[in-house]
């Protein structure tokens, strides 16, 4: 049973939103593997008409699946490259998953919002429509760190963001809901940037600060732990901040592994 956001792993990350992944998407991001989600395909659909048409759950499970199976249809083209046939597959599928939604009751779940923000953002909706489903999420569901992550990426300039507006973002969570989550969350929205944003720029052009950054990464370290990739990240935001002990202990946790997600590339990391 996984009823409260507070039932996280390591990282800070709630168990909810693993489930959800873990059930949606057979873990091969980033390569050409519809065929490993077609065989995903009878069972979603038998989890839903075995539960009724009145589950949560099911339905919001199948909307993720479908949005992660959109994907796959560009494979790992760039942009430029993707053909007609691909975007049009990508955007049927999401229509699909954008249905299993348009349906009363699922705005219980944490993961209804989370779903409703990425499939915002794959079919174009406005930044009035993304704001909306932020505000009611948060107000239902406050201590919600993904989805505090997943409105943070949408307000990066190269999607729906301007310049300040994720140093808003951060500031408000900071007050609401405040205390150790408001903490927390301000550390997630830069954890969430710093990948994105390209050195040395994330503490200088964001509006985010590393001083109200680092208490929320120390909170969530104590009480839940840090993955590889969280001390990875780590090491490279104190090192964006010119802060050498911090990154020296982060570095400490990890190495010799370095996290390609965070690093550009080996001499990248070593330099």
């Amino acid at each position: 049973q996984l009823d409260t956001l507070h039932d996280r792993v390591k990282g800070g990350r709630e168990k909810l939103v693993t489930f959800y992944s873990a059930v949606t998407n057979p873990g091969c991001d980033g390569f050409d593997c519809k065929a490993d989600y077609q065989p995903l395909l009878p069972l979603m659909q038998a989890w839903l008409n075995r539960e009724g048409r009145q589950t949560t759950t099911a339905r919001i499970a199948n909307a993720w699946f479908w949005e992660n199976y959109a994907w796959r249809a560009r494979d790992c083209a760039d942009f430029h490259d993707i053909t007609f046939d691909a975007w049009q597959i990508f955007y049927d599928r999401i229509r699909i998953a954008r249905s299993y939604l348009d349906h009363a009751g699922l705005q219980g779940d944490p993961g209804f919002y989370l779903v409703s923000l990425t499939l915002l953002r794959d079919f174009g909706g406005s930044r009035q429509e993304i704001d909306a489903v932020f505000r009611n999420g948060h107000a239902a569901f406050p201590t919600f760190l993904r989805l505090d992550a997943e409105y943070a990426a949408l307000l990066d300039p190269s999607w729906y963001g301007k310049e300040g507006d994720l140093g808003w973002l951060a500031e408000t969570l900071l007050n609401d809901p405040g205390g150790d989550e408001g903490q927390m969350a301000y550390a997630v929205v830069t954890e969430e940037e710093a990948p994105h944003i390209p050195y040395p720029h994330l503490f200088l052009e964001t509006g985010l600060r590393w001083d109200k950054t680092k208490p929320g990464l120390a909170l969530i370290e104590q009480k839940y732990g840090a993955t590889n990739y969280d001390w990875n990240l780590i090491c490279y935001m104190a090192l964006v901040a010119i802060d050498r002990p911090t990154a020296l202990d982060a570095y400490k946790h990890f190495e010799p592994i370095w996290n390609p997600a965070v690093w550009a590339g080996e001499d990248y990391f070593y330099d």
